[in-house]
């Protein structure tokens, strides 16, 4: 039940927050990587494959930008090799909207597919974001259709997230990390 969901969605906020503290991005945050023991309600992240250290000197500039299954891939995992431990973050809150209605929140077909279907609920790509698209050669000549109306996040979960949830789930997907 509800309970549930909100026991497994805490211990995998502490789990990324334990990373993050120890300066580690796992960044490949997926409901796959989570193993659940139902008997102890207990939960772990697991393969660590992509896993990268921070070093404080290096800020997180010039990673490698394919990582991550692209369903729950932060805008900036998907135009540059320049993020943080936010694309944990940005993973998380994919997977506590797909435990909410049991939809992939997000379910790119494509990397530009993928950023299509983030705007279609969380509105248009910042402009430094628009910028990064303009200039990746992945995405030459690519433009995205006009999204007047957002979905948002607010409709999709109607009546399914207390109010906290969603202001939680809002928190976790922000187009600027």
């Amino acid at each position: 039940g509800l309970d549930d969901v909100r026991c497994y969605l805490y211990q995998v906020f502490k789990a990324i927050e334990y990373c993050h503290r120890n300066n580690v991005i796992h960044r490949d945050i997926k409901p796959e990587n989570l193993l659940i023991n139902p008997k102890k309600k207990e939960l772990k992240i697991c393969d660590f494959g992509f896993a990268r250290v921070l070093s404080n000197k290096a800020g997180a500039g010039g990673l490698t930008d394919y990582v991550a299954t692209r369903w729950y891939r932060a805008p900036e995992l998907l135009l540059s090799n320049n993020y943080g431990k936010e694309v944990d973050i940005w993973a998380a809150g994919c997977i506590m909207g797909e435990i909410t209605d049991g939809e992939a929140l997000f379910p790119g077909e494509s990397e530009i597919d993928q950023l299509f279907c983030i705007q279609k609920i969380l509105g248009k790509l910042t402009n430094s974001q628009q910028e990064e698209f303009n200039k990746n050669p992945r995405f030459v000549g690519l433009k995205f259709p006009n999204i007047d109306k957002p979905e948002t996040l607010e409709r999709r979960y109607m009546g399914k997230l207390s109010p906290d949830a969603l202001k939680l789930l809002k928190g976790t997907l922000c187009l600027d990390p």
